[in-house]
């Protein structure tokens, strides 16, 4: 579904994994679900980050923070 797809390309972004595409770019409309996915800014600058850290989580007196 939709929502299972924004759901991994986010995870793919937080973990800093290198974002490879499985389907033909040259027939994706700027319409389709697929490029407002793959062209999310926000996303592909978590992604992008210039220090190239993932996210890491620690917990301070039962809080949980997510860099």
């Amino acid at each position: 579904t939709i929502t299972e797809y924004r759901t991994m390309f986010a995870l793919w972004c937080l973990v800093k994994s290198p974002l490879m595409l499985g389907s033909d770019l040259t027939k994706m409309t700027k319409d389709s679900e697929a490029y407002g996915i793959i062209t999310n800014g926000r996303l592909l600058a978590i992604n992008q980050d210039e220090l190239g850290n993932s996210p890491v989580s620690f917990i301070h007196n039962t809080i949980y923070y997510f860099l």
